[in-house]
């Protein structure tokens, strides 16, 4: 938990019951995610203190509430962190994750979460068969990039670029790099303006788009790990135990060369 901006600590709170519609899930594994580090330092907008971080988690269904089938205590299962109302205009247009009551659930620090009410099955996605935890806990879904381009064979540059940083000049520099008729998605909250110029993009005729969370990807990404399309895994740097979350947000911040993915570990389900 966050207690205030810069101070961060691990406190026992009690287990909570799931209601009508939830499930508790004691947790496995638990990523670290910029949000997570802007928010350790007071520099989210949306975040009122104190503030219990973090949203990128795989773990065992232990306990259900009503409505909820009793077979599904013991299920792995990889947890959508949005919640949305259902009946607001993006919601009705199928973008819940800019719905206009939208809330992102947090990993409690200690071993067990419990999930609002449930309005789709999407909102908890069964991690399946093959699926590591460390992989299952990064469904959220470098080498230098001009070497990168060569290595593949890429000519010309990107088609699409992903901004998941979300500095300023990171922004700036996909507009350098990318191809004509390019993509570039832009992911983040930084309140820094960026420097954008009109000749290059127009240049280019690049197209830029805001995206915020998922709109209910977690099932298409489980399945594309499954068949092997993507392997997280292997960003997976460092597993750290929750004792240690102070070590693992030090290597989050200040060793990224070597720390491409930290997962908290909350120890084996028992």
């Amino acid at each position: 938990m966050v207690e205030e901006a810069r101070r961060l600590a691990v406190v026992e709170r009690p287990v909570p019951e799931p209601g009508r519609g939830e499930v508790r899930v004691r947790v496995r594994y638990a990523g670290i995610c910029g949000s997570d580090v802007h928010i350790l330092h007071g520099r989210n907008p949306f975040v009122v203190y104190p503030r219990v971080i973090g949203r990128e988690i795989v773990g065992l269904v232990e306990s259900v509430g009503r409505d909820v089938p009793p077979q599904r205590v013991g299920e792995r299962v990889a947890v959508d962190p949005e919640i949305a109302c259902g009946s607001c205009y993006p919601c009705s247009i199928g973008r819940p994750n800019v719905c206009h009551r939208l809330q992102v659930l947090g990993v409690h620090p200690r071993r067990r979460l419990k999930r609002p009410p449930l309005r789709s099955r999407r909102q908890r996605s069964p991690g399946p068969p093959g699926i590591p935890d460390a992989a299952a806990a990064t469904i959220e879904p470098r080498e230098p990039l001009p070497e990168a381009q060569r290595r593949l064979g890429v000519d010309g540059g990107p088609t699409l670029v992903i901004d998941a940083v979300c500095h300023p000049a990171i922004l700036e520099e996909a507009l350098r790099v990318a191809a004509p008729a390019g993509r570039i998605g832009m992911l983040g909250f930084s309140s820094e303006p960026s420097a954008i110029p009109q000749q290059e993009t127009t240049r280019k005729e690049l197209s830029l788009f805001a995206s915020r969370l998922n709109a209910g990807t977690f099932p298409q990404v489980i399945e594309w790990m499954k068949s092997g399309r993507l392997q997280p895994e292997r960003i997976v740097s460092h597993r750290v135990p929750l004792a240690e979350v102070g070590r693992a947000f030090e290597l989050t911040e200040n060793d990224p060369r070597s720390s491409s993915k930290v997962l908290l570990d909350f120890g084996p389900q028992a």
